[in-house]
């Protein structure tokens, strides 16, 4: 049974004789991942070359291959792309931006202003979609009113390009985009405090910015603020040395002095890097007072991995500060830095002082080779909350009284996803429903309140964290007896950290599949860098988890490069820390096995009864001794446990206007009168999606949605009847169960 079940994660069978196919989900996903332009360009080519791609996903592959042609300033390609994708619905309002940046390139700034004002106008599914850009969790709608505005200010249209800013900048607090370009327009016209005080927001929004040091030098040029201009173009090109305006400009500011333009500092050589125990010994629980750039920096790498960062820029009128908040480790022979972005460097010991240097050799950070001791720590000092979006979904246990559970759970996030998670994995529901525990089910936010941080990569989860132990404490209030945290993936991970705090009113910890940081699906090196922090990372914070953990872990799951489960174990074990591993466990594969109803039937009993009761005294690691096999709906993965099974297919007739919902992939699907499959899931939200029965066999195609590669291609399951509120999806051509759809009767 387990080996067949293995089997099945290899995916749902594709296509009946005669089809003709279209793109699978890994080529869409290729095609969108415009960051690696050369390969986008190759599989969205490939998208629009197969003769059976539907005809509502060109204009997205269209449109993927023409930002991947701007991404590589093929200027006149991607215009090509943008305009035939505009001929195909939905006229994606990506197309319209991706027109205006054509044009802006040209210095057409009346047909700019023109496709932005379009992108800006859309109603197309995407003109809201979850964006996460460098400084922003979300609202693409804010790049395209930025983009007029430019496009407005480049034509002389002053107060116009001022309103099209302000409508971006309230549509994106968080983006710093629209007050730096806020404050060159108003510097342009000589209204310097205005500029100031908008340039500087547009600093304190995002330090590590070079255009918003690049906008302030303009406006102290304008002024006739040599000098000081030339420190902010100095930087502009510190933070991006290839910042070509910038180094232009910086010139033409010395050569205003009578000075000759020294370029840009030598590359910095200060001697061997240090290595990671070194790292670790020397920051760990220390402050550290530096410069880097303009910055008076105050560094607090705390020793549970929390850390906070204080700049002061004494240049500015009364000290502009910033301060942000997030994490920091040891990774390899580098320290690096998790705040809105993840930033590594090595370290450097040399006369006295130390030097922080980043890839390209420039220099992040330096000062005395003296640091403090510090005590605080996430619980005593929290960082900056990053709150979680919370459904509560309450369980059928008694509203009051004795022996009253919380389960917070927190789904897992792919980076792009703006939807919440319609289903708990199929054991936690079976859990809600065997025990009436009420849960919070959270997910990963949109949005930043108003006068927080963007936070990425650790910081997410520190400042998740946070937020979390607040909660926690709000809820014991209401009357829990006790409380448990868990979460899968990303949220595994946020567990994790939170598990890291003394004090809170958490009764015991369930990690499935922690991952913080990335995974490898393409052969970039990103990729495989990011994989490999799940394992290095993972080390350093086990060792601190001080409550009752259940930790699962899946061969072939992409988020993990070693076996993480002798670790953990031993680790919680030696400091008496109560703990159940279930690590690799046979016939389960994958980074969502945890959603498979076999794991609900093998696991669910032992992992209830060690929450319930974390074992106490002399051994603290409790094991799993799965159930033996019987006739269960949980345990059909083959022709062979479905009997007879063709006199039992479920044809539209019986699941009409049913809905149900789908395992492993969490999703729902309700079934139209009339034809067609309303589905609803954590990456695409609610769409329509052509669906038929040809055959005996019940069809569907997935619809591409913004930044959602799904597979395009026709897929066909038999649905087998298991009981009146059960159904299995058999590929009849391999004999394999896929899918299990259990009535939610609504």
């Amino acid at each position: 049974m387990r080996a067949l079940v293995l089997a099945l994660l290899a995916g749902i069978a594709a296509g009946a004789a005669g089809v003709t196919h279209a793109a699978d989900g890994a080529t869409w996903y290729r095609c969108q991942e415009a960051v690696y332009a050369e390969s986008a360009i190759v599989a969205c080519s490939r998208i629009l070359a197969t003769p059976g791609e539907p005809a509502e996903s060109l204009g997205y592959a269209l449109t993927y291959r023409g930002l991947a042609h701007l991404a590589r300033h093929e200027d006149s390609a991607a215009e090509q792309d943008f305009t035939a994708a505009l001929t195909h619905p939905p006229a994606l309002a990506h197309a319209w931006t991706g027109l205006g940046e054509v044009y802006k390139a040209e210095g057409d700034w009346a047909r700019a202003a023109d496709a932005y004002a379009k992108a800006a106008d859309s109603q197309a599914e995407d003109a809201d979609s979850g964006h996460f850009t460098s400084d922003s969790l979300g609202g693409f709608r804010h790049a395209p009113l930025t983009g007029l505005g430019y496009a407005h200010f480049k034509a002389g249209q002053t107060e116009a390009a001022l309103a099209d800013l302000a409508k971006a900048a309230a549509a994106c607090p968080s983006c710093a985009a629209p007050p730096g370009l806020q404050g060159l327009v108003v510097a342009t016209a000589r209204r310097f405090p205005e500029a100031y005080a908008a340039l500087d927001k547009a600093i304190a929004l995002d330090p590590n910015a070079p255009a918003s040091f690049f906008y302030r030098g303009v406006a102290r040029a304008f002024e006739g603020k040599g000098k000081l201009a030339i420190a902010d173009y100095d930087e502009a090109l510190r933070l991006d040395p290839a910042f070509a305006e910038a180094s232009q400009a910086r010139a033409r500011a010395y050569d205003r002095l009578g000075q000759r333009d020294p370029g840009s500092p030598a590359a910095v050589a200060p001697g061997p890097a240090m290595n990671q125990s070194a790292l670790t010994a020397l920051f760990n629980g220390k402050v550290w007072r530096a410069t880097g750039g303009p910055w008076k920096a105050t560094l607090e790498f705390r020793a549970d991995g929390s850390f906070k960062e204080r700049l002061v820029d004494p240049a500015e009128a009364g000290g502009l500060e910033v301060r942000m908040d997030g994490a920091w480790s040891a990774v390899g022979d580098q320290l690096c830095l998790y705040l809105n972005r993840r930033l590594c460097m090595t370290a450097h010991r040399a006369n006295g002082e130390l030097t922080l240097v980043r890839a390209d050799n420039v220099m992040e950070f330096t000062g005395a080779d003296a640091l403090t001791p510090t005590t605080a720590d996430n619980a005593s000092d929290p960082v900056r909350e990053f709150p979680l979006r919370e459904e509560m979904r309450p369980g059928g246990q008694p509203r009051t009284g004795p022996g009253r559970t919380l389960l917070y759970y927190i789904h897992g996030f792919d980076g792009r996803t703006p939807h919440h998670s319609p289903l708990l994995e199929f054991f936690l529901r079976r859990i809600q429903e065997t025990k009436g525990w009420d849960v919070v089910d959270a997910d990963y936010p949109l949005d930043v309140r108003p006068g927080g941080q963007v936070m990425r990569h650790e910081a997410a989860n520190f400042g998740a964290a946070a937020f979390v132990a607040r909660r926690l404490r709000e809820l014991k209030a209401r009357g829990y007896d006790r409380i448990i945290v868990g979460g899968q993936s990303w949220g595994g991970w946020t567990s994790l950290v939170l598990s890291m705090q003394p004090g809170l009113p958490l009764d015991a910890s369930l990690l499935i599949v922690p991952a913080c940081c990335g995974w490898t699906v393409t052969s970039n090196f990103r990729d495989r860098e990011l994989k490999a922090d799940n394992t290095t990372l993972y080390d350093q914070l086990i060792t601190r988890v001080r409550y009752p953990t259940v930790a699962v872990f899946f061969t072939g799951d992409k988020g993990e490069v070693a076996d993480r489960g002798d670790w953990t174990r031993q680790s919680l074990a030696s400091r008496g820390v109560a703990n159940l591993v279930i690590d690799h466990p046979s016939g389960l594969s994958g980074h969502g096995a945890g959603w498979l109803p076999a794991f609900d039937f093998e696991f669910r009993g032992c992992i209830l009864a060690f929450l319930q009761a974390p074992p106490k005294g002399g051994t603290r690691t409790a094991g799993c001794d799965p159930p033996p096999p019987t006739r269960d709906f949980r345990l059909a993965v083959q022709a062979s446990d479905l009997g007879d099974w063709r006199r039992n297919l479920a044809g539209p007739n019986d699941l009409a206007g049913r809905r149900f919902a789908v395992w492993p992939e969490g999703s729902l699907r309700e079934i139209k009168p009339g034809g067609g499959t309303l589905y609803t899931s954590y990456s695409l939200g609610e769409a329509d999606w052509p669906s038929t029965f040809r055959d005996g066999a019940y069809c569907w195609r997935g619809r591409v949605q913004w930044l959602q590669p799904v597979s395009t291609d026709e897929q066909c399951l038999d649905l087998v009847r298991w009981s009146d509120h059960e159904l299995v999806g058999l590929d009849s051509k391999t004999g394999i169960v896929t899918q299990w759809w259990t009535d939610t009767g609504s």
